[in-house]
């Protein structure tokens, strides 16, 4: 994948934290970031989202697996990833997954933030 590509996904990804809907809250955060990605599938692919386990946070419930107080500055996530520019599609995908995982809990009878 090309540089150009790997920075208007950066770029774009960037633009998605800014926006107050999508910051709103935990819940909002997470399913928008979900979206996000499943909207580009075509270059998350299988075995990118099996490498970096977002294959299994895509399907995650956030009703159910959002943890009350993520240790995420929802206000400073887009800043944290403008800084960080990816060089590479596995590079962006980590630090999403790594984002995302943080936000959750492993124990499905936790149910929390977005109810």
């Amino acid at each position: 994948m090309g540089k150009y590509l790997i920075t208007k996904l950066h770029e774009e990804f960037a633009s998605l934290l800014k926006d107050p809907e999508v910051t709103k809250d935990y819940c909002s955060f997470y399913s928008s970031v979900v979206n996000w990605i499943k909207q580009k599938k075509k270059y998350f692919t299988k075995e990118i989202m099996e490498r970096w386990r977002l294959d299994v946070l895509v399907n995650l419930d956030p009703n159910e697996y959002i943890v009350d107080e993520p240790d995420i500055d929802l206000s400073t996530e887009a800043l944290r990833f403008e800084k960080i520019p990816p060089d590479k599609i596995d590079t962006l995908a980590m630090l999403i997954g790594d984002t995302l995982w943080d936000m959750v809990t492993i124990y499905s009878e936790k149910r929390l933030s977005c109810m």
